[in-house]
This record gives C-alpha cells, structure tokens and sequence, in this order.
C-alpha cells in the first residue's frame, strides 16, 4: 500500500495540487508526511481514512507559514497532550502558544528597567533634540534605556524563527 505522501504526490487531489510557490520542498515534505502517517499510527482508534491528506495539506500549510520544525513540535507535544488526531486549527494554536510562551519567557529574563529620568519610557527634548530646559516648547522622545533594552530583545534569540533554523542559518 503506497504511503500518503507517495498518494499526495503522484495523484495529487484538488488540495494538494497547488503553484510550486505554496509547497514544501520535496525532502521537507516526505517528512512531513512520514511524521503524519506515524502520527496516524499512534491514534488508532480513529479511523481518518482520506480526510488524511486533508489534514497533511493543512500540516503543509501551516509550515510554510512557521516552518516545518514548529510543526513537528507541536505534532510531538499533541502525542502527550492530546486524546484525538490533531486538526491544523489545534496545531495552529500549539505552534502560537509556544511562541507566546518563548515571548513571555524572553521578557521575564530581560525586563525593561527605567533610568529614572524618563517618564514611561519617553523624555522631553528640545527642538533640537537636546534634553528640554524646562521652558519653551518641547516634544517626546523615546529615552535610550528603553531603546537599548529593545535593541537588545531584537538580537535575542527568542523566540526561535523555525524558518531560518530549519534553512539551517
């Protein structure tokens, strides 16, 4: 019996034909398939038939658009943490939690510290930038520790970009 992934692609059904710019590289998405077909295997009181390669084109889908290590991640956590096959709207959910616990963990190990001398993150200046005099007109100014702490949280590494680690950057 051929595989899912082998069915997807030599037959193709109207989902899983699509413009070469909205599919997953060949190599990614044997394993994509491979891991839904393992998937499928661990939920064997379900019988999901061809609605199979409905859910394995929402895999695919939702790897392009965060990569396909999120994907499996999450496909991986659903093992332990989930009684029926996932649907992709699940996995979406899973794939975003994640990001928003990474978020939340980058912010409790890095919180933004005022200087003191800035209102909630902003200072008056002059005109011309310099610090304001306290007479005459003035506008806000982003003050530089909070800049700074930004900066900083850019060039973290959280939360990880699935995209560029699976291209291997």
């Amino acid at each position: 019996m051929e595989s899912i992934g082998q069915l997807a692609r030599t037959q193709g059904s109207a989902l899983t034909r699509r413009p070469s710019d909205e599919r997953l590289s060949g190599a990614e998405f044997a394993k994509l398939a491979t891991l839904t077909e393992q998937m499928a295997a661990a939920y064997p009181h379900q019988e999901l038939g061809e609605s199979l390669e409905v859910l394995l084109r929402g895999y695919e889908l939702l790897a392009l658009e965060f990569g396909t290590l999120a994907v499996r991640d999450a496909l991986e956590r659903a093992l332990t943490h989930q009684k029926f096959f996932p649907h992709p709207s699940e996995i979406r959910e899973a794939i975003e939690m994640a990001a928003k616990q990474a978020r939340e963990q980058q912010a409790a190990a890095d919180p933004w510290v005022p200087c003191g001398s800035c209102m909630d993150s902003w200072r008056p200046v002059n005109a011309d930038g310099t610090p304001w005099d306290g007479h005459g007109p003035h506008r806000m100014q982003r003050c530089s520790c909070f800049t700074s702490w930004q900066r900083r949280r850019k060039g973290s590494s959280l939360p990880v970009d699935h995209k560029r680690k699976a291209a291997g950057e």
